[in-house]
C-alpha cells in the first residue's frame, strides 16, 4: 500500500500507480476543499479540487476500485451521480 496525497490525485492517471483507492471517513466539504491553512501542517491542507475529483472518476471508469468509508461515501455517490439513498441517515 501507499499513501496518496492530493497532489498525486490531481496529477491523474491513478491506474498507473494504484489498483484500489480508499477514501477515509471525511466530509464532502473536506474532500473538496481540505483543511483550512494553519489548522494542520501545510502538506495536509487543501482539498482535491476539481482536478482530483476528475482523476478519481477516471480511475474508477478505467476499472480501478474505490472504497469510500462512512461520510466519504456521500461524496462518491454525488461524484458519480448514483441513484442511491443512505437509508441509515434518514431522508435529507
Amino acid at each position: 500500500y501507499t499513501t496518496v496525497r492530493n497532489e498525486h490525485l490531481r496529477a491523474g492517471r491513478l491506474d498507473d500507480v494504484i489498483d484500489v483507492l480508499v477514501l477515509p471517513d471525511t466530509s464532502s466539504r473536506q474532500l473538496d476543499r481540505g483543511r483550512e491553512p494553519g489548522s494542520a501542517p501545510e502538506r495536509y491542507v487543501g482539498g482535491l479540487d476539481p482536478e482530483g475529483a476528475v482523476a478519481i472518476e477516471e480511475f474508477v471508469r478505467r476499472g480501478g476500485t474505490l472504497v469510500a468509508i462512512e461520510d466519504a461515501a456521500a461524496w462518491a455517490i454525488e461524484l458519480f451521480g448514483l441513484p442511491l439513498v443512505d437509508v441509515a441517515r434518514g431522508s435529507e
